[in-house]
């Protein structure tokens, strides 16, 4: 009856506990931190919903309709491949926000990624591939949205023969449909696609060598006219190896049976070599056909035939078939004696068929096609030497919009050349004359220069040099950036146009920060960073409206140059911009000060914070002043804009002093401290200490843990309570007779835990030397300047920054 009592004792007074510990937690709401917190949180990939280890079978040409959960990966098997056949795997979403992406895998683990398919959202995906083993993985990852889709795998086992046409239908859950044709190379081929009135569907072709794959983006032509009903064709198709192609009819969108047909054509033009000038002679009224195979995609490419008489005249065009079929691409007719050219810049990868006409008398020529490989950079200059018998030379350079750029070209007092500025898009071509800009001076030795010139287009574009008289070397530069120093500037700048800059010494050690500043309260100027002297690579951007002050922070991992951009949104006018860096303060408590106003809008400060510690900032300045303090922290080799703080005081008003309390860094490591001038000028003081030297801090979240934790700890007691005494009265003669061993088991397992709390208590204490040792070091080493609150040597007699007595 005792033990009884006793057992129903100790029930009863943990039930209390836990009362008691609920009503406090409920009661005890935690207050919020008294600085914002940032700082972006990863998330999980979510586990898939089927493993990869058991992988859902798919059949051939057997559409099945599955449902998709966001974020969560779908395993897939290929029945039995044919060898060397041609296949194709696809998606498609039911709904058009909804984005699943497609990826193909060589081996059962998914690891041995062949190809991926990561269109837009709603758009279908697919991935053809070219079997050289018996099994495929292919794997959906719903990267957004969740619902129904249609999933299908097809081998290619019908094949297109030529005159022989095939009928077959596409809806949404047959969207592909995939056929195999054997092509010879130098056979010109035509495919048309009759289509339905009720779909749009698109036609592809595709060549791969056994064991490729590629996704939607990787075919040799296309025909994807939009539009309902509308037929699509591909004409002239000249295969560059012979061997089998696929064939993919692809529905956009509608639905209904259409037909496929192909036929072919033979033509063997004179071929003409990249960069490799030919002598010619040419009858009088005769046509002369040529083709260029090795056209590159997206680059310029000129074709130019030069008479060696002034009284031949030999006419040029440019054809996209072997037909030489009207209208021709471009056409050049320059008169007698003189040079004519044709530019052009491929969207595809195929052959192109320049013709020439002789018009009035026969004779000798020089004939020449090239590409631009030559790449000439902002800033850069490029030399070269004609021959002879080479009349043109073609560069491509990158420019961007509303940017003024110079380009000049240096000329030798024994030359007489002439410059020129193209711009094409991709697919057209056009004759020498519709330049956009040029410098045609008459003379020897004058030089030609294309300044202040703003592209309406950013892009590529090309430059090219035209040989009038003499061989002599040339030189060819283009340039436009200015220069960023550690000091702040005032420039003008005009609505819709782009400035350019370069910051040359950005170290690796220090973080940095480009601000901008307009002097007009309705000027709305942006501010841009790139890492790369193309202005191709952004790796932040600051718009914070008219008349704001916008700034990026950023953190080399290297010693780098970095290239900032101002675009002027709206208005005209002037803004103050400046590149600055932070100066480490390593011992704390310490004071900073200094000066700032409404030209100097920024001061920048870097700190060593621990995340063991609590760290206080306080920011006071004077009543006729409106300053704010920002915390940021990054990672080597990154940048954010002024919203991507960790903590922030930002009060309005004049005079209010800012205040960041019981700041836990979430990482060791260096940090910077941004003070920013809302308004007015004046001096300012920071001051920076640890362990709450404003005051205690109280970690109101810790409190909560510790509420529910005693909560979590009283139900488990009980439970455990309650079963011992079950088991024990149970089981009482079995345990007593084990009794001793297991008490001898629970001392030796309460020695060892007791021996490492004793370990690691003294590394902690050891630990805590160090850095007390290491802080009793740097005080002892240094001194701060009294003024302007930089570290100088305790040896020295003045400050190293301002020179004030120390």
């Amino acid at each position: 009856m005792k033990k009884s009592y006793v057992n129903r004792n100790l029930f009863s007074t943990f039930l209390l506990m836990l009362l008691l510990g609920s009503f406090l937690a409920f009661l005890y709401t935690p207050e919020k931190r008294s600085f914002t917190n940032n700082l972006g949180v990863d998330t999980l990939d979510s586990s898939a919903s089927t493993s990869h280890g058991s992988p859902e079978i798919l059949y051939n040409n057997i559409s099945i309709e599955e449902y998709y959960n966001s974020s969560y990966s779908y395993y897939y098997k290929t029945d039995y491949t044919v060898y060397s056949s041609y296949n194709v795997i696809w998606v498609l979403s039911n709904a058009t926000d909804d984005d699943f992406d497609l990826y193909l895998y060589s081996n059962g683990g998914y690891s041995s990624l062949l190809a991926s398919s990561n269109r837009e959202p709603g758009l279908l995906e697919w991935i053809v591939f070219r079997a050289s083993q018996a099994y495929y993985y292919p794997k959906v990852y719903a990267y957004s949205g969740s619902g129904d889709a249609y999933i299908e795998w097809k081998y290619s086992s019908i094949s297109l023969s030529l005159g022989e046409p095939i009928v077959n239908f596409l809806n949404a859950s047959e969207s592909i449909e995939l056929y195999q044709i054997n092509l010879v190379k130098d056979v010109l081929y035509n495919f048309s696609l009759e289509v339905p009135a009720g779909g749009d569907f698109d036609l592809y072709i595709y060549y791969l060598t056994t064991g490729e794959a590629t996704n939607f983006g990787g075919f040799f032509k296309s025909s994807t006219t939009s539009g309902m009903g509308v037929n699509e064709q591909i004409l002239n198709f000249n295969p560059s190896v012979s061997g089998d192609y696929a064939v993919l009819v692809v529905r956009k969108s509608g639905s209904g049976v259409f037909t496929l047909n192909c036929s072919t054509t033979y033509i063997v033009p004179t071929r003409l070599s990249d960069d490799s000038p030919r002598y010619e002679y040419y009858n009088a009224s005769s046509s002369y056909y040529y083709r260029i195979d090795e056209t590159s995609v997206m680059y310029y490419h000129i074709i130019w035939v030069q008479p060696v008489s002034s009284n031949s005249n030999f006419d040029l065009s440019l054809y996209n078939n072997p037909q030489y079929q009207a209208p021709a691409l471009a056409n050049s007719t320059n008169g007698n004696g003189s040079l004519d050219w044709i530019i052009w810049r491929p969207s595809v990868s195929q052959p192109y068929y320049p013709l020439i006409n002789t018009n009035i008398q026969e004779g000798y020529a020089y004939i020449e096609w090239e590409d631009s490989s030559a790449y000439l950079s902002t800033g850069s200059t490029y030399s070269y030497s004609f021959t002879s018998s080479d009349f043109a030379e073609l560069y491509y350079t990158y420019l961007s919009s509303n940017t003024i750029y110079n380009v000049h070209l240096i000329v030798p007092e024994t030359a007489d050349y002439d410059l020129y500025l193209y711009y094409l898009e991709a697919g057209e071509a056009i004759n020498g004359s519709e330049y956009l800009r040029a410098g045609t001076s008459i003379g020897m030795g004058i030089n030609e220069k294309i300044e202040s010139y703003r592209p309406a287009i950013t892009g590529y574009y090309a430059i090219l040099i035209i040989r009038k008289n003499g061989t002599a070397s040339y030189s060819i530069s283009v340039n436009s950036p200015t220069t960023l120093y550690n000091y702040y500037q005032q420039k003008y700048y005009y609505e819709s146009l782009s400035y350019l800059y370069k910051i040359t010494s950005a170290s690796l050690s220090y973080y940095h920060v480009i601000w901008l500043q307009p002097t007009s309260s309705i000027d709305n100027f942006d501010l841009y960073l790139y890492d790369d002297a193309n202005y191709s690579n952004l790796i932040a951007k600051s718009c914070n409206g008219k008349g704001s002050l916008d700034w990026v922070i950023f953190r080399p991992n290297t010693s780098q140059a970095y290239y900032p951009k101002v675009y002027a949104e709206s208005g005209d006018g002037s803004a103050y911009i400046e590149w600055d860096y932070g100066y480490y303060t390593y011992s704390y408590p310490t004071s900073i000060g200094s000066y700032m106003d409404t030209n100097d809008r920024i001061e920048l400060y870097q700190v060593y914070l621990y995340t063991s510690r609590t760290y206080d900032f306080s920011l006071k300045f004077s009543s006729y002043c409106d300053f704010d303090l920002f915390i940021y922290y990054l990672n080597p080799g990154n940048a954010t804009n002024s919203f991507g703080y960790i903590a922030c005081s930002n009060t309005s008003g004049y005079g209010v002093d800012e205040e960041i309390s019981g700041f836990k860094p979430p990482y060791d490591g260096a940090y910077v401290l941004l003070i920013s001038c809302s308004a007015g000028s004046g001096s300012f003081s920071l001051y920076i200490d640890y362990l709450g030297s404003y005051g205690p801090y109280i970690d109101y979240n810790f409190i909560y843990s510790f509420i529910l934790m005693i909560s979590l700890v009283g139900i488990v007691t009980i439970v455990i309570i309650v079963i011992a005494v079950a088991y024990r009265n149970r089981e009482r003669q079995r345990r007593q007779q084990r009794y001793l061993p297991q008490q001898q088991a629970r001392r030796r397992l309460q020695e060892e835990r007791a021996l490492e709390r004793a370990r690691i208590q003294r590394e902690r204490r050891q630990a805590q030397i160090q850095r007390d040792e290491y802080l009793a070091h740097e005080s002892r080493a240094f001194i701060y300047c009294p003024l302007c609150g930089a570290r100088n040597k305790r040896t020295e007699i003045f400050c190293e920054r301002c020179g004030a007595s120390l």
